[in-house]
């Protein structure tokens, strides 16, 4: 049996990686952020801006695609600063943690 259901985890933690890149955006002017930003809204506010109230789940396929990438590319950017062992394997741990319902 298929079934497509989106993944709430990844729907809410991937929350992270939009404010992450904003802020990269701003302060560090990371123009791999701003590119990731730009597909997240271009491809949500299409959807969003739709006038009728009935809306489905497979709309948000494509910005969900761009707010994993932010994701992944926010923890990307925190490991590489972790200079000890302990925080990179917590950091690693969460990782392996959250992405178990993907499977």
């Amino acid at each position: 049996m298929i079934s497509f259901l989106m993944n709430p985890i990844l729907v809410w933690i991937g929350n992270i990686g939009i404010i992450f890149g904003i802020w990269l955006s701003i302060k560090k002017k990371d123009s791999l952020s701003v590119l990731l930003l730009l597909g997240y809204l271009s491809s949500f506010l299409f959807w969003a801006l739709v006038g009728r109230t009935q809306t489905f789940q497979y709309y948000y396929v494509l910005p969900l695609i761009f707010k994993t990438f932010l994701l992944v590319y926010a923890i990307g950017i925190l490991t590489t600063n972790f200079k000890s062992l302990q925080r990179y394997l917590l950091v690693v741990g969460t990782i392996l943690i959250l992405s178990v319902p993907m499977i």
